[in-house]
């Protein structure tokens, strides 16, 4: 019974043939998009489809490691007597070209060794942070 519903071709009409729109492709002499078994087939690329190779950008931020940004965070967070939004900060690190991982350890360090407070500001609506003397 399950071999009855399978179809022997795979277009619509009952005689196998080949839709009119497809037809009407191949003899303009336009390429089919995509075919099944087309990566079967080695086909070496034209010269016109070869991609010329993309360079690699060197990275021309400058690595910093953790105890360098977490310096220069400390400083800066000094520098705000009354408290730096954690908004604040992330535009800092931004600008300054520090990646936010690098950012978000060197914040949690200082907080974990007591350099740097965090507290909620409901002025602002959200963290701030004040160097601890």
């Amino acid at each position: 019974m399950l071999n009855n519903k399978i179809r022997k071709n795979t277009y619509n009409n009952s005689e196998g043939e080949v839709p009119r729109k497809k037809k009407e492709k191949e003899q303009k002499g336009e390429k089919p998009v995509m075919d099944l078994t087309a990566f079967l087939t080695p086909q070496q690329p034209s010269v016109a489809e070869e991609k010329p190779e993309k360079k690699v950008p060197e990275n021309t931020a400058k690595k910093m490691f953790t105890s360098e940004i977490e310096e220069l965070l400390l400083n800066y967070i000094k520098s705000y007597p009354s408290g730096v939004t954690k908004s604040q900060l992330y535009e800092w690190a931004k600008k300054k070209g520090i990646k936010p991982v690098d950012f978000y350890r060197a914040l949690t360090r200082l907080i974990t060794n007591k350099a740097v407070k965090r507290f909620f500001d409901p002025e602002r609506e959200e963290y701030a942070f004040i160097a601890e003397t």
